[in-house]
């Protein structure tokens, strides 16, 4: 295993004795064209070399052959590098549950188009709206990355017989500058409001987040105007957190946004559902 030297006729004629290959070689080639380091051939070094060294057009080097490349900095031009093990890809597991007539699922790229269209609706006012285009799939972009940072985050709603058409996101979520754990949720299409599907997705979901997330108590904002919403977070057990809301309207606070109109806090605890 190794390297067959450099031709009899160049060591000759650079006076350099046949086998003194790392400290004459190295140099040599370094002031040779490119084209030049075909006279060294290559034989299998992987066996010598768990991490081989290669030159840009991927040809493997040998161990002192590269130590005299990196120790003296002989090579400007045409520097060496390490070859990199391929990325094989990220895997996050997203769990798909089930209710009664829901499937709670992963995000997937053709569910930012329907999120894009309700957030330009005046319907998503409670939940931040509306928004242009470009901020709402940034917040599509946002749901979906906090499974990787997190490892949990809002699951997408649909209905057993369209599984691949959203009704809305639901679920807990923990962005970077939230105070704590938040049960969220939405509906898209205001055809689906009414019909108990954000207590149904909840009453699966709290329960796994308490198990998944290792915590015992959560909190949801509800703008004081929606009715909607406060009779569902009383349905799942949740009840008023006056000094948490004091401290999210307070000026500078999460929600000081200059309107009359308060974000109210309900806080859910481990075992109060019901």
């Amino acid at each position: 295993m190794g390297w067959q030297h450099l031709s009899d006729r160049r060591g000759r004629d650079a006076g350099c004795p046949r086998g003194a290959f790392p400290a004459y070689d190295a140099q040599w080639l370094a002031r040779r064209p490119f084209h030049d380091r075909r006279h060294v051939r290559r034989v299998q070094w992987r066996d010598l070399c768990a991490g081989p060294v290669v030159d840009r057009l991927g040809r493997a080097q040998p161990p002192a052959y590269a130590a005299e490349f990196r120790d003296r900095r002989l090579v400007h031009r045409h520097p060496l590098r390490v070859r990199e093990p391929a990325m094989t890809g990220l895997t996050v597991h997203i769990p798909t549950l089930e209710t009664e007539r829901l499937i709670l699922r992963a995000p997937q790229m053709s569910d930012c188009e329907p999120m894009m269209d309700f957030m330009a609706t005046e319907r998503s006012k409670f939940v931040g709206g509306p928004k242009d285009r470009r901020d709402a799939m940034r917040g599509f972009g946002h749901i979906a990355g906090l499974w990787v940072t997190r490892g949990y985050s809002l699951f997408i709603g649909a209905l057993k017989d369209s599984p691949d058409t959203p009704i809305g996101a639901f679920g807990p979520y923990y962005p970077l500058d939230w105070p704590e754990l938040e049960f969220g949720w939405s509906i898209w299409d205001g055809d689906h409001e009414g019909h108990g599907l954000v207590t149904e997705a909840l009453r699966t979901l709290i329960p796994w987040s308490w198990d998944k997330i290792g915590r015992d108590t959560a909190i949801s904002f509800i703008d004081e105007d929606n009715a909607r919403s406060i009779r569902v977070a009383k349905t799942l057990g949740a009840c008023l957190d006056n000094e948490a809301t004091r401290t999210a309207n307070m000026s500078d606070g999460l929600f000081d946004d200059g309107e009359e109109t308060d974000v109210l806090v309900y806080r859910h605890h481990k075992g109060a559902l019901h």
